[in-house]
């Protein structure tokens, strides 16, 4: 009789989680939807950024199945004090997102140069010994994106420039800076493609970044690019 009660028992325990087991399997659906309406198309195109038009930045929608833009690129100017511009980055954003948004292309722990950043003084001695080489790849895992750039031209060159206050408490800067080179022109061919492997999770990666958001106000802040 026991073993009859507890059989009952636990076949009523079974039919008590099937709530939840539909519960969890309509959440996972709607995430594999919210994942694929928010995939971007891949796409490739060249693009050339000049210091005389530098105010007018390459821009580009990446759209999503249904045709609509999910993410939108766009080639910054780098300028420093006295309007000088020494490099460009390339900017990664959600369409539809807070206009304090972390670059997607920026590694959620990444210190130092990045592969979105094209510093002036890494390129003056020419595309093949950059820190990063002709070809720089990106994986952004949230987008489900690899972002591929692979360089093809680029021209510096060194214009009077003012000095930045406080520099003297760098000397290694100091001393460099007079001879710190502008950027005057970069080509490039980039390459947007599917991320191997699929997307990483959305929430998981929204909540490092909230985490690290609150910790870091460094260079790969949008807010600061711009």
């Amino acid at each position: 009789m026991q073993a009859f009660i507890a059989a009952k028992e636990g076949k009523t325990e079974s039919r008590s989680n099937w709530p939840r087991l539909w519960a969890f399997a309509i959440a996972v659906l709607v995430g594999l939807n919210a994942a694929a309406a928010t995939a971007a198309t891949p796409f490739s195109v060249s693009v050339h950024f000049s210091r005389a038009d530098a105010e007018h930045p390459w821009k580009e929608d990446l759209t999503g199945p249904s045709g609509k833009p999910v993410y939108v690129l766009t080639l910054l100017p780098d300028y420093a004090i006295g309007h000088y511009l020494v490099g460009a980055m390339l900017v990664l954003l959600k369409v539809g997102g807070q206009g304090d948004d972390v670059n997607l292309l920026a590694p959620a722990n990444g210190h130092g140069m990045q592969p979105y950043v094209f510093n002036a003084l890494d390129l003056r001695g020419g595309i093949d010994k950059s820190l990063f080489g002709p070809v720089r790849r990106m994986n952004v895992p949230e987008a489900g994106l690899t972002v591929t750039v692979t360089l093809k031209d680029v021209k510096v060159s060194v214009a009077p420039h003012k000095t930045p206050p406080g520099i003297s408490q760098f000397p290694e800067i100091a001393k460099m800076w007079p001879a710190y080179p502008q950027l005057d022109d970069l080509r490039f061919d980039l390459l947007v493609e599917p991320l191997p492997g699929g997307s990483e999770s959305v929430r998981s990666k929204r909540a490092e970044r909230s985490d690290l958001r609150g910790a870091q106000d460094g260079p790969n802040s949008v807010r600061r690019s711009r």
